[in-house]
C-alpha cells in the first residue's frame, strides 16, 4: 500500500475527533502530514481534503486541484529544461552523475518508498539532497524578481521562481521530501528564509520531531508574516544550550556554504575555455548567508560570554581549513577554494572573526597562517593554468591575470596578518629563538617593527609568487601598510635559523633582493620615517658580527646595504652606527665572540668604507689563537665610514669625520648628503666644537663649489636650516655665535640670490623659502638687538646681515653697513610682509614680526631720505602706524614709551619732510587720515599731534587744504574730526598771510558743511569754531562779514538757530543759509562767497599739485552745501546765480578733465550736483513753517519732528539762461567728439539722466528751445546712441516731444546716413523709428505726418533695393513697416475723432 493511500485513511478514522486548545498549540509547527494523520483542529475542516503543496497557496487547494503525478512529473520535466537553459547546466536531464533522470523520469511514477531496501531509499535520499540544493541556487539567481505569493506567475516555463515551484511541488507529492527530507529541505532553502517559499515549507514540516530547528514553530503558524527574521536565525546559530541546537545550525550552515562552492566547482569545470569564472548569483548566496548568519552569531556569542564558545569553535575549524587550504587529495587536482574564491574568502572572514572574538591556539594560529598562503599559492597556479603555459611569464601574457593573481595574494596576505598580528595568545608566549623583531627599534621598550609569524607560514609566503609585486600593490592601491610584515620578512630570512635551509635560503636571498628594489615599495623605504632602513641595516650588520666567517653570503648582503644606501642614507648611517656600537660593548663586556673582520668586509663589499682609511692600524687581537679574529670595543669604531662616524658618541671620532667629508667631494650628489648629515648634526648636537665645526664645513662646500645653492632651496633643508641658525644664535657660547652667522649669511645670501632677482619676483615665490628667509634675517637682528654696540659680534652680525642682504658689497664701518641693509629692497619686502602679517587677524610668529619692525624703525631712524625713497618713506610711514594702532586706548605714558615715541616721531616727521619736498599731497593726506583717529590718547599726544605741527611748519600752502580735505571725509570718526579742528586752530596762526583769504574762505565752506554731521558733537565743535576763527579775523574783513553772518545766528548759546543746528543739522542747514542771505545786512557778500569758494574748490584743489585726485572730502563739502543752497530756496540762492557762480564755472572745467584719471564716487557725485542745475527746477518757496523736535538725537537727526508750514513749490526757471543752453549743446558736441573718453561718457550719463531724459526738462524747457539748439540736442544724442552705443542717449531721444518735421530733417541728415560703425546708417535710423513708434499717438495730431510716412515709404524702398544678405536690412525693413503701422493706426483713429467731434469753425 503506498504512503498516500494509507495517510488518507487514517486521517479518515479521526475526521470525527474534537481537539482541545491545547492540542491546537501542540499542533503549531507539526506539520501537513502530522495534522492530517492526528486529525488536529489546525486544518479548520476536518471534512475538507488536503494535500501537501508548495505551488500552491495553501493544501485545500491543492486538494481541490487534485492533479495527477504523471501532470506534475511533466510540469517538472519542462521546468527543468527551462533552468538548464536560464539558469545552469547542472539541471540537463541526461548529465552524468546528476540526480534528475532517477527522480524524475518516467519509471519515478511507480516509485513507492515503503517498498524499497533501506539501502535503495538512501541513494534516493542522496539525490534528492543534492536536486534540493541545486533548486535552491536556482530560486537564489530570480531573488530579487520574486513576488508575493498571491501575485507570483506559477505558468510553466514562465520564469526561473514558477519552474523551481514545479520541480519542487514533484519532490513533495512523489517522496515527501517534507517529511523524510525534512533538514536538507530547511537547510537548502534556508537563504531564502523571508520568501513565501519557505513560509509555504515551514507549514508542510514536522519542526517537533527535530528539535535542533524548534525556534522556527512559531513563525510555521503565522501566516504572511514576511518569512523569519535573519536575527531569530542568528541567535539560535549563537545558543550554547544543551540541545546542541546552535551547534547543529552551525554545521548546517557551513556545509550550506560548502555546498554553494560545490555547485560552483561542478558548474566551472562544465564550462567552456576562456569563459568568465564568476560565482553564479545563486550559488554566492549560498556562501553570503552563511557568512553573515556565523559573523552575527559569533558576535552575539562574543557579548554574551566575553569569547567564542569552544562547541562552535570545533565546528568551525575543519570547515575553515578545508576553505583556505590547499587540495591534499591525490583524487582530486585543485580544491574548492582554488576554484571558489568566494569559499576561499569565506575562510578568511571567518579566521579574522574568530580571531577578533577570541584567544586562538598558536599551533591553530600556524595552522590557519600556513594555510591561507599555501591556499594562495594553489589559487595562483590554477590562474597561470589557466592564462597560459607555465613557461610563459604572466605579466607578460596576461595584465587581467596579473591582476587577479595580485589580488589573490593580497586578500592571503591581509588575511595571514591580520592573524599573526592580532592574535592577543601569543603576546605572552617567549620568543623561540628566532628574532623576529628587527633590533634597532626592539630596544629602549620601544614597539618592534616586525610580527610574530610562524616558522612554517614563512616558509609559505617566501613560496608565493610575486612577493615583492603584492606587497607593493597593497601599499599604493589598497593604502595597507606593510611595514611590519616587510620587516619579519627581512629579520626571518637573514636569520641563523633559515641560513641552515639551503636551496630555501637562496630563494630568501633573491625575493630580499627583488624586494629592496621594487619601485611600489620605495615609499617604505626613503619615506621621511627612516627607522626600518635603519633596523634593517643594523640587523644585517650585527648578524655579519655574530656570524662566523660565511663569506659566500657577503657579497649579497654587502649589495642589500649599497642598495639600502641609496634608499635612504640617513637610515643606512643610523643602523650601521647603532649595529657598530653595540658591537664595540658587547666586545667591551665580552658577553659574545664578536667577529670584526666581518663586519669590514661588509661595508668595504658594500662600498660604505674608504679603502684609502687605515681601518685595521688600531686594531688588536684578543684570545687565544685557534679563535677567529677577536676586537675589542675601541677599535670597532675606527671602521666607522665618516658619514656613520658623524652619529658616534665621541666628539673626536665627529670632529674627524666631519674633516674627512668636506676633504674629497667626489660629486654633487656625495656633496648633497654631506651637507644633509652636516645639517643634521648641526641641529642635534649638543657640542660646541661640533657645532661650529658642522657649520663650517657646510659654508666651506659652498665657497669651494663642490655644493649648489639650489641645496638650500630644497623645502625641507631651508626649514631645518633655519631652525637650527635661529635655535644656536640664541647660545650663549661666542663662537657658536660666530659660526652661526657665518651660516646665516651664506644661506640667506643664496636664498636672496635665487628669490629675489628683480625685487619683484619676491611675492611670487613659495612661502615655504621666503619665511626661512625671513626667520634667519630676524636671528641675525635679534643678535644686534641684544648685544653692545661695541661687542665683537655685533660687527660679524652686522656684516652677516649686509652679506645676506646686499651681497658682493663692502663698507667699512657698523653705520655704513646698517644704512646699506635698511635701504635693501629685500630687507624693506620682509618688513612690507611683517606689516601685512601684523595687521591681519590670523598670524604667525607675532613676535618675530614686532621685532623686525621695531628694529627697522630703530635703525632707519639714522637714514636721510632722498627724491628717489618714495618706496622707503611709505614703508616708514606703514610700519609707524602700524606700530601707533597697536597702544591701546587706555595705555599709561611709561618711560618705555617715551624712547618709543622719540623713534616713531623722528621717522614720521622725515617722511612728511620727504613727502611735502616730492610733491606726494596724497600719501600726506593718507598720513593725515590716519594720524588722527589712533586709538591711544597718549599716542596722540606725544607722537601725532607733533607730526600734525611739523606739517604745518612746510612752506607749501597745501597743508591747511590737506586738513579740510580730511575733515571733510564723511569716513572719518568724531575723534577724528574733532582732533582735526583742535589742530587746524593750532595752524592758523602760522599760515601764510597772502594764503590767509584763501584758507578762510575753504573753511567757511567746510565748517559750514560740518553743521550737517551726523554726530552731534562734533556739528557742536563745528559751531564753537566759527566763533573762533571769526575772532582771530580783523573787522570789517569781506571774510569777517560773511562768518558774522553765520555765525550770529549759530555761535552762541542764545543765538536763535543754534538748536536748529544741534537738534537736525541737515534739515537745520537750509534753514540757516537762507536766515543768513536774508537777514543779515551782508547775506549777498555770503551768498558769492560761498559759491565763489565751491567753484574754486572744485577747480583747482581737486586735482593737485602731484596730478593726483584728492577729492573725496572737498567734494563731499561742496556737494553737501551745493545740495543746502538749493534746499533754502529761490529766493534765497537762486538756480541762475548758483550756475552763474559756481555751476557753470564748475561744469566748464569738467569738460576738460584729464582723462587719464579716474574719477572716484564723490567726485561723480559732484558731477552730478553741478549737472542737475541744467534741469532748470527752481525751489520757489522755501519751507518756512513751524518744526516742532522732541529733542537732539547724537545721529544727528531728530528722533521725532512735526511741521506746520507750506510745502516747497517746485517749477521751471524762465525764461531758460542761454549761459544752459550753450553748456548743453557744448557738451553734447564734445562727446561726440571724445567718444572714447571715460569720464566723458560718464558725464554724458549723467546729463541724459538727471537732464535730457527727464520729463519735466522734455516738456518743460525742450519745447522753448530755438529750432537750431533742437535739431543740435536731436542729432548728438543720436549720434551718441548708434555711434557711441550709449543706450542712455537712446533714451533720453525717446522722451523728447519730436515733431514730424524733427524726424524728417534728422532722416535725411548725415548723421542718420553714415557713422563709424554703420556705413549705411541702419543703426541711427532705427534708433529713429523707435522715437516714431513710441511717438506714433502724438504724430498722428501732426500736420505734416503724411509727409513723414512718404519719406518712410520711400526708405523701405530704397532698403529693399539695396539689401544685402547678412546687413541687417531685413530687420531695419521690418521697423519702418512697423513705425507706418503705428502712424497709420493712430492716424485713423485721429480720422474717427475728427469725424465724431468735428472742429468748431
Amino acid at each position: 500500500m503506498s504512503h498516500s493511500s494509507l495517510s488518507a485513511q487514517l486521517a479518515s478514522l479521526h475526521s470525527k475527533n474534537t481537539t482541545s486548545s491545547r492540542q491546537q498549540a501542540d499542533a503549531t509547527g507539526r506539520g501537513i502530514h502530522h495534522s492530517a494523520n492526528a486529525g488536529h483542529s489546525i486544518l479548520n475542516n476536518n471534512n475538507t481534503k488536503h494535500k501537501p503543496s508548495v505551488l500552491h497557496a495553501d493544501t485545500r487547494t491543492a486538494a481541490a486541484a487534485d492533479v495527477p503525478f504523471t501532470t506534475l512529473r511533466e510540469n517538472a520535466v519542462i521546468s527543468l529544461q527551462y533552468l538548464s537553459e536560464n539558469c545552469s547546466p547542472l539541471f540537463e536531464m541526461s548529465g552524468e552523475n546528476l540526480p534528475w533522470q532517477t527522480l524524475f523520469g518516467s519509471k519515478s511514477i511507480k516509485h513507492e518508498r515503503g517498498l524499497n531496501s533501506p539501502e535503495t531509499n538512501a541513494k534516493f535520499d542522496g539525490m534528492i539532497k543534492e536536486a534540493l540544493y541545486l533548486l535552491s541556487s536556482a530560486w537564489g539567481d530570480a531573488a530579487s524578481t520574486i513576488a508575493v505569493s498571491s501575485t507570483t506567475n506559477v505558468q510553466i516555463g514562465a520564469s526561473i521562481p514558477a519552474s523551481v515551484l514545479h520541480a519542487l511541488e514533484y519532490l513533495v507529492q512523489k517522496y515527501y521530501v517534507h517529511v523524510f527530507n525534512a533538514e536538507h529541505l530547511l537547510t537548502a532553502f534556508l537563504p531564502h528564509h523571508e520568501t513565501f517559499l519557505f513560509e509555504r515549507l515551514l507549514q508542510l514540516i514536522d519542526l517537533a520531531q527535530m528539535p535542533h530547528w524548534a525556534f522556527l514553530r512559531p513563525y510555521s503558524a503565522a501566516v504572511g508574516v514576511n518569512g523569519v527574521p535573519r536575527t531569530s536565525i542568528a541567535k539560535w546559530a549563537a545558543s550554547t544550550k544543551d540541545n546542541g541546537g546552535g551547534t547543529t545550525l552551525v554545521k548546517r550552515v557551513c556545509e550550506l556554504a560548502k555546498r554553494g562552492a560545490k555547485i560552483h566547482a561542478l558548474e566551472r569545470n562544465m564550462a567552456s575555455p576562456g569563459e568568465d569564472h564568476e560565482v553564479r548569483r545563486g550559488a554566492s548566496i549560498f556562501i553570503s548567508f552563511a557568512a553573515a548568519i556565523l559573523a552575527e552569531a559569533l558576535h552575539l556569542q562574543y557579548s554574551a560570554i566575553g569569547s567564542i564558545d569552544e562547541a562552535t569553535l570545533r565546528c568551525l575549524v575543519p570547515f575553515v581549513l578545508g576553505a583556505v587550504e590547499p587540495n591534499n587529495s591525490k583524487n582530486q587536482k585543485w580544491s574548492l577554494g582554488a576554484l571558489c574564491e568566494e569559499w576561499r574568502s569565506f575562510g578568511h572572514i571567518l579566521i579574522s572573526l574568530m580571531v577578533d572574538k577570541c584567544d586562538l591556539s598558536s599551533e591553530l594560529c600556524e595552522a590557519f597562517s600556513t594555510g591561507i598562503v599555501r591556499g594562495a599559492i594553489e589559487s595562483i597556479h590554477l590562474i597561470q593554468s589557466e592564462s597560459h603555459d607555465d613557461d610563459v611569464d604572466i605579466e607578460m601574457k596576461s595584465s587581467s591575470a596579473m591582476h587577479a593573481v595580485l589580488d589573490v595574494s593580497a586578500d592571503a596576505i591581509v588575511a595571514m596578518f591580520s592573524l599573526v598580528e592580532s592574535n592577543r595568545a601569543r603576546e605572552n608566549e617567549p620568543d623561540d629563538g628566532i628574532q623576529r623583531f628587527l633590533p634597532l627599534t626592539k630596544t629602549g621598550g620601544r614597539k618592534g617593527l616586525g610580527c610574530r609569524l610562524p616558522f612554517s607560514s614563512f616558509k609559505a609566503l617566501m613560496k608565493l609568487p610575486f612577493l615583492p609585486a603584492t606587497l607593493g600593490y597593497l601599499l599604493e592601491e589598497k593604502n595597507i601598510d606593510v611595514k611590519c610584515l616587510v620587516s619579519c620578512i627581512i629579520a626571518m630570512s637573514l636569520s641563523s635559523e633559515t641560513k641552515s635551509h639551503g636551496r630555501c635560503h637562496e630563494n630568501n636571498m633573491a625575493i630580499l633582493s627583488v624586494m629592496f628594489e621594487e619601485p611600489s615599495l620605495k615609499q617604505i623605504w626613503n619615506g621621511a620615517e627612516e627607522s626600518l632602513v635603519a633596523s634593517t641595516t643594523a640587523f644585517i650588520v650585527e648578524q655579519a658580527a655574530l656570524s662566523r666567517g660565511e663569506k659566500t653570503t657577503f657579497e649579497q648582503i654587502g649589495t642589500f646595504l649599497a642598495t639600502l644606501k641609496t634608499l635612504n642614507s640617513v637610515g643606512c648611517d643610523t643602523g650601521i652606527a647603532f649595529a657598530v656600537t653595540r658591537a664595540s660593548s658587547i666586545a667591551d663586556a665580552s658577553e659574545k665572540d664578536i667577529n670584526g673582520s666581518n663586519i669590514q668586509n661588509l661595508l668595504n663589499i658594500a662600498g660604505l668604507l674608504d679603502k684609502d682609511d687605515a681601518v685595521s692600524q688600531g686594531i688588536q687581537k684578543k684570545g687565544s689563537k685557534e679563535k677567529s679574529k677577536i676586537y675589542t670595543g675601541e677599535n670597532f669604531d675606527l671602521m666607522l665610514p665618516p658619514s656613520v662616524a658623524l652619529e658616534h658618541p665621541s666628539k673626536d671620532l665627529r670632529l674627524d669625520a666631519i674633516a674627512r667629508l668636506t676633504k674629497n667631494v667626489k660629486s654633487q650628489t656625495e656633496a648633497d648628503e654631506i651637507a644633509t648629515a652636516l645639517v643634521r648634526r648641526y641641529m642635534s648636537d649638543d657640542d660646541s666644537e661640533v657645532v661650529s665645526a658642522s657649520a663650517e664645513g657646510i659654508v666651506s662646500l659652498y665657497r669651494n663649489e663642490s655644493l649648489n645653492g639650489i641645496f638650500f632651496l630644497q623645502n625641507s633643508v631651508a626649514k631645518d636650516i633655519s631652525f637650527g641658525i635661529k635655535q644656536r644664535l640664541k647660545s650663549e657660547d661666542s663662537n657658536i655665535i660666530l659660526s652661526a652667522l657665518q651660516l646665516s649669511g651664506t644661506v640667506a645670501q643664496v636664498m636672496k640670490e635665487n628669490i629675489d632677482i628683480d625685487h619683484e619676483s619676491i611675492e611670487s615665490e613659495p612661502d615655504t623659502i621666503y619665511d626661512c628667509f625671513e626667520s634667519i634675517v630676524h636671528g641675525i637682528v635679534v643678535i644686534l638687538e641684544r648685544l653692545n654696540d661695541s661687542s665683537a659680534l655685533t660687527t660679524a652680525a652686522s656684516e652677516a646681515l649686509n652679506h645676506a642682504l646686499n651681497p658682493g658689497t663692502l663698507a667699512k664701518s657698523k653705520s655704513i653697513l646698517m644704512k646699506k641693509s635698511m635701504t635693501s629692497p629685500v630687507f624693506q619686502n620682509i618688513i612690507q610682509r611683517c606689516i601685512t602679517g601684523l595687521s591681519s587677524r590670523h598670524i604667525e610668529d607675532l613676535h618675530r614680526k614686532e621685532q623686525l619692525v621695531w628694529f627697522f624703525l630703530r635703525k632707519v631712524d639714522d637714514v636721510a631720505l632722498n627724491e628717489c625713497d618714495e618706496e622707503l618713506s611709505e614703508l616708514i610711514m606703514d610700519a609707524s602706524l602700524l606700530v601707533l594702532r597697536k597702544y591701546k586706548k587706555k595705555m599709561v605714558n611709561t618711560v618705555e614709551f617715551a624712547s618709543d615715541a622719540i623713534v616713531l616721531s623722528s621717522n614720521l616727521g622725515k617722511c612728511v619732510s620727504y613727502l611735502f619736498a616730492s610733491g606726494n599731497v596724497d600719501e600726506v593726506t593718507r598720513l593725515v587720515s590716519n594720524l588722527c583717529v589712533i586709538q591711544s590718547n597718549i599716542a596722540y599726544e606725544e607722537v601725532c599731534l607733533n607730526i600734525l605741527r611739523t606739517a604745518s611748519e612746510s612752506n607749501t600752502g597745501l597743508y591747511p587744504h590737506i586738513l579740510m580735505e580730511v575733515i571733510s571725509r564723511p569716513t572719518l570718526s568724531s575723534d577724528g574730526a574733532k582732533r582735526i579742528l583742535s589742530a587746524i586752530e593750532l595752524i592758523i596762526p602760522t599760515v601764510d598771510a597772502k594764503e590767509m583769504p584763501t584758507v578762510l574762505n575753504f573753511l567757511l565752506v567746510c565748517i559750514t558743511a560740518l553743521c550737517c554731521h551726523s554726530d552731534l558733537s562734533v556739528r557742536e565743535s563745528a559751531l564753537d569754531f566759527f566763533a573762533i576763527i571769526e575772532s582771530s579775523m580783523t573787522r570789517g574783513d569781506a571774510c569777517a562779514k560773511a562768518y558774522n553772518c553765520i555765525s550770529s545766528l549759530v555761535c552762541t548759546a542764545q543765538a536763535p538757530m543754534r538748536s536748529l543746528i544741534m537738534m537736525d543739522g541737515l534739515n537745520a542747514l537750509p534753514k540757516v543759509l537762507s536766515a543768513s542771505v536774508k537777514s543779515q545786512k551782508d547775506g549777498e557778500l555770503l551768498k558769492e562767497l560761498l559759491l565763489t569758494t565751491c567753484a574754486e574748490i572744485a577747480t583747482e584743489y581737486l586735482i593737485l599739485g602731484n596730478d593726483e585726485a584728492a577729492g573725496e572730502g572737498m567734494c563731499h563739502c561742496v556737494v553737501v552745501l551745493m545740495e543746502a543752497m538749493e534746499a533754502a530756496g529761490e529766493d534765497s540762492f537762486s538756480l541762475s546765480s548758483r550756475w552763474r557762480l559756481a555751476g557753470n564755472t564748475i561744469f566748464d572745467h569738467f569738460l576738460h578733465f584729464p582723462s587719464s584719471k579716474c574719477p572716484n564716487p564723490a567726485l561723480m557725485s559732484l558731477v552730478d550736483s553741478v549737472v542737475v542745475m541744467l534741469k532748470g527746477v527752481t525751489v520757489e518757496c522755501a519751507d518756512d513753517g513751524i518744526v516742532i523736535s522732541t529733542g537732539p538725537a547724537v545721529s544727528g537727526r531728530r528722533r521725532r519732528s512735526y511741521s506746520v508750514g507750506n510745502a516747497n513749490g517746485i517749477a521751471h526757471i524762465d525764461p531758460y539762461p542761454d549761459e544752459m543752453v550753450i553748456s548743453i549743446t557744448s557738451f553734447l558736441t564734445l562727446a561726440v567728439e571724445k567718444q572714447d573718453d571715460s569720464f566723458i561718457r560718464r558725464l554724458c550719463e549723467s546729463m541724459n539722466q538727471l537732464v535730457l531724459g527727464r520729463i519735466s526738462w522734455c516738456n518743460g524747457i525742450f519745447p522753448k528751445l530755438k529750432e537750431p539748439v533742437q535739431e543740435c540736442i536731436i542729432k548728438t544724442l543720436l549720434i551718441l546712441r548708434s555711434d557711441a552705443s550709449i543706450e542712455s542717449a537712446g533714451l533720453a531721444l525717446l522722451g523728447l516731444p519730436l515733431t514730424a518735421k524733427h524726424f524728417e530733417k534728422a532722416i535725411s541728415s548725415k548723421s542718420s546716413r553714415a557713422s563709424k560703425c554703420d556705413a549705411k546708417g541702419l543703426l541711427a535710423l532705427t534708433a529713429l523709428l523707435d522715437c516714431i513708434r513710441v511717438q506714433a499717438g502724438r504724430l498722428g495730431f501732426d500736420q505734416s505726418v503724411n509727409s513723414l510716412s512718404a519719406l518712410l515709404y520711400k526708405k523701405l524702398s530704397a532698403l529693399s533695393c539695396d539689401s544685402i544678405d547678412g546687413d541687417g536690412s531685413d530687420y531695419v525693413r521690418t521697423c519702418v513697416i512697423n513705425a507706418l503701422l503705428a502712424l497709420a493706426t493712430n492716424n485713423d483713429l485721429k480720422l474717427k475723432k475728427d469725424a465724431c467731434f468735428p472742429s468748431k469753425m
